[in-house]
């Protein structure tokens, strides 16, 4: 169960399908429930009915009122009419109406669940609204968290978080998986060059949603030092602006002069991800607050060294594998630690490699859908 697919949210509406596709893989029955929302609109998808959506068997059900809440009663029904046949139930992220209502048909129909809460239960998210979210909390979210059979964690980090709420129930620590076959493709046009890009460009990526957390007026701070130097730098910023913090950054990239050196290009996915990936020089993911970072992992896969913040919660495991270098959020660090690695293609390189030995030895599919798998027979 999971509110949203569009490809516009990022995160796990990209990663749950493969997550499901995986699971069937290895002889189970999977399917995901969802609905049709994408963003103000909605997916051009047939809604109340299986269909195959990205390889995974997938049931979009419609918005209904409030929308803001992701509200679907044809869901409703759907669940009640079915839910029993299930064996478990895994619930995708919180605060959503669909986390309130399959729980509760789950527990009504004695049908265990688990709960991934994708750090929404992280400190930087609890704080946010903390009054209401601790009504909320006890109103509605904790007795579902204290219902699950499981908790489903992706970080060492996200467990403690979660133990330091003083809930009980069984966790799993099972990191996000990522598809490094597919990301490593070969990429035939160059895609500097079909963006507008000097070709030559030594390049900075971030890849993400641009919102409050990830860092990004952080990092276009922390490049106005990069490229001055190192004249060939090109920033790249590629994610959904919901909360228009890059548009609200174009005038400020202007006045220090880089207007030609920092492209907002939007979401990107497929083919035009994998190209610019394969094209970076370094990754840069600043963020106050991370539960895992599968966009870092995922740069990882294809050899690109990463710079991440502390709060990255897998930069320790980055740290110690010496796929990329820890920075502190502040602009003079984080240009440092990427000046560090565009200054010495030699050890740009070992990290590279580093970076994708850590991704085959731990956060492969193989690896990680086992441990799914184990979990799910343990529920």
């Amino acid at each position: 169960m999971i509110g949203w697919l569009a490809p516009r949210y990022g995160g796990p509406a990209g990663w749950v399908p493969q997550l499901a596709l995986q699971v069937a893989m290895r002889g189970h029955d999977v399917e995901i429930v969802t609905t049709n929302a994408d963003g103000a609109g909605a997916l051009d998808v047939q809604t109340g009915r299986a269909l195959d959506w990205v390889g995974a068997t997938t049931t979009f059900h419609p918005l209904s009122a409030p929308k803001w809440y992701l509200t679907s009663w044809p869901m409703v029904a759907d669940l009640r009419r079915r839910m029993a046949s299930f064996d478990v139930v895994h619930i995708h992220s919180l605060y959503r109406f669909h986390t309130v209502a399959t729980a509760a048909i789950a527990r009504r129909l004695g049908v265990p669940y688990v709960i991934q809460a994708h750090g929404t239960l992280d400190p930087w998210h609890r704080r946010r609204r903390r009054h209401a979210k601790d009504l909320y909390h006890y109103l509605v979210e904790d007795p579902i968290i204290r219902g699950a059979s499981a908790i489903v964690c992706t970080s060492r980090r996200e467990e403690q978080s979660i133990r330091d709420l003083g809930y009980k129930a069984p966790t799993w620590v099972i990191p996000g998986a990522i598809d490094a076959t597919a990301l490593r493709e070969s990429v035939v046009a160059d895609f500097l060059d079909s963006a507008g890009i000097d070709p030559h460009a030594r390049v900075v990526t971030f890849l993400g949603r641009i919102s409050a957390k990830k860092g990004v007026p952080l990092l276009v701070e922390s490049f106005v030092h990069t490229a001055a130097a190192f004249p060939d730098a090109h920033l790249i910023i590629a994610g959904p602006d919901d909360e228009g913090i890059g548009q609200g950054l174009t005038p400020v990239i202007s006045r220090v002069g880089l207007a030609g050196r920092v492209s907002f290009i939007g979401v990107v996915a497929g083919p035009e991800k994998r190209a610019i990936l394969q094209r970076s020089d370094v990754f840069v993911l600043p963020s106050t607050d991370e539960s895992f970072g599968s966009a870092v992992a995922e740069a990882m896969a294809v050899g690109c060294p990463v710079v991440v913040s502390p709060h990255v919660a897998i930069a320790d495991v980055i740290s110690a594998s010496g796929a990329g270098l820890v920075a502190e959020r502040d602009s003079a660090d984080i240009a440092r630690a990427v000046g560090e690695i565009l200054a010495d293609p030699s050890a740009a390189l070992a990290m590279g490699e580093a970076g994708r030995r850590l991704v085959d030895t731990r956060f492969a599919w193989p690896v990680v859908v086992g441990e799914f798998e184990a979990m799910y027979g343990a529920v």
